[in-house]
């Protein structure tokens, strides 16, 4: 049986073929191995290609709750799973986390603004939608220069797109640049343990 409650459920976006080449050429090839080339990605992210997901993961989760037993401190650790933050992503963060890691803006807007201005139409077993919702319906004056939204509260909510081809190392650019975050907070945890690979 399938999921039958509505805010649990979210659409995937069927984007045309070509441009969703291009978003993994430009983004989940040549951004990322320039990422990993330069290894920019934090060791505390373990869900990436080339590192032992599971296995390192688990470890590292022991260790971490056992060290906070034994030691009595108060501690909490934070599982993100991409599978509903592709959706919630903003879009000025993800454009400046990609420019920090490379990326031209020319490449950035044409993602983000497909993405911003995208109209989608559900279709489910009964009918298709035939109005369509967007997440940013915004007007121009003579000059090029963007008004108020039409519908302020949706502005720019439409996220990286589920079945993007863009949003998987989008994700990775924000989560890398929130652990980052975190870290020159003072929060995380350095860890050695006799495990290899940890």
């Amino acid at each position: 049986m399938g999921n039958i409650l509505i805010e649990k459920l979210r659409a995937i976006c069927l984007l045309e073929a070509d441009f969703n080449w291009w978003l993994k050429m430009t983004f989940a090839r040549k951004m990322m191995s320039n990422i990993r080339r330069q290894d920019m990605i934090p060791m505390e992210q373990v869900a990436t290609a080339g590192k032992a997901t599971i296995d390192g993961t688990l470890m590292k989760q022991i260790d971490f709750f056992d060290k906070a037993n034994t030691l009595h401190i108060i501690a909490g650790m934070d599982s993100v799973d991409a599978e509903q933050c592709y959706d919630a992503v903003n879009h000025a963060a993800t454009s400046l986390g990609m420019q920090a890691y490379g990326m031209s803006l020319e490449q950035i807007c044409l993602y983000l603004e497909t993405m911003a201005n995208m109209i989608y139409h559900l279709k489910t077993a009964f009918e298709r939608d035939e109005q369509g919702f967007s997440g940013a319906m915004i007007s121009y004056d003579p000059d090029g220069r963007a008004l108020v939204p039409a519908r302020p509260s949706l502005s720019y909510f439409n996220g990286l797109g589920q079945g993007s081809g863009g949003a998987p190392p989008a994700w990775q650019v924000v989560s890398s640049l929130m652990i980052g975050a975190y870290k020159r907070r003072g929060f995380g945890v350095w860890s050695r343990t006799a495990w290899s690979g940890l």
